[in-house]
C-alpha cells in the first residue's frame, strides 16, 4: 500500500512539473519574461526595423550626433534652443540631397502610411493620405523628415513643447514629430 502512495504522488510530482514546464515555454515564446525569446538572446529593440522617432534613432546609433545636431538646427531656424552647444559660428551638414526626388518623397510617404496603419491597429492608411511637411536631409543614408497623416485631425491647440535628446532641443509647434528612415533596414 505505501509503495502506491509513493508512485502516485511521484506521478503527480512529474505531472505538476511537466505543467510548469509547459507554461514557462508558452510565457518564453510570448516574451513574457525579458531575455527570454524562444532560443533567441535578446535581441536589439532596432532590428529590422527602419522607421524611427528621432530619439530612437539617436540613441539606437542610427544618426550620429553631428546628424541630430544639424536636424535640429534646420528645424529650429538655427541655432535657437542650442546656443550652449552652437557657436555662432556652427555650420550644420549640408541638405544633400536639397530637395527629395518624386520617387524618394512617394517611399517616405509609402513607410509612414505603413506604420500609420500598424499604429491604428490595421486601420489603412494609404500613401496617398499622407503629407510630407518638412525635409530635413539625409544623415548617415536616413532621411529626416516630418510627416503628417491628413485622415487624422489634430485638436486646434497651440503646441509649445522642446524635446531634449541627449544635449540637443528639438522645438515643436505642432503634433508632428521628426522621423528618420533607414531605407537599408
Amino acid at each position: 500500500m505505501k509503495a502506491r502512495t509513493g508512485t502516485v504522488r511521484g506521478g503527480i510530482a512529474r505531472h505538476i512539473f511537466a505543467v510548469g514546464a509547459c507554461l514557462i515555454a508558452l510565457l518564453c515564446s510570448a516574451g513574457i519574461f525579458g531575455g527570454c525569446e524562444a532560443g533567441k538572446d535578446r535581441e536589439d529593440p532596432l532590428d529590422g526595423k527602419e522607421l524611427y522617432s528621432l530619439k530612437e534613432a539617436y540613441e539606437g546609433g542610427v544618426i550620429s550626433r553631428e546628424a541630430l545636431m544639424s536636424i535640429a538646427y534646420y528645424h529650429n531656424g538655427g541655432r535657437e534652443y542650442n546656443e550652449a552647444i552652437m557657436g555662432k559660428d556652427y555650420q550644420p551638414i549640408e541638405k544633400v540631397p536639397a530637395q527629395l526626388s518624386e520617387r524618394e518623397e512617394n517611399d517616405i510617404k509609402a513607410v509612414f502610411a505603413q506604420a500609420e496603419t500598424e499604429n491604428n491597429k490595421g486601420e489603412v492608411t494609404r500613401a496617398e493620405d499622407i503629407e510630407l511637411v518638412c525635409y530635413y536631409g539625409v544623415y548617415d543614408g536616413c532621411y529626416a523628415f516630418i510627416a503628417d497623416n491628413t485622415l487624422f485631425q489634430h485638436p486646434a491647440v497651440e503646441v509649445d513643447e522642446t524635446d531634449r535628446i541627449g544635449d540637443v532641443n528639438i522645438h515643436y509647434t505642432d503634433f508632428e514629430r521628426i522621423m528618420i528612415w533607414d531605407p537599408q533596414a
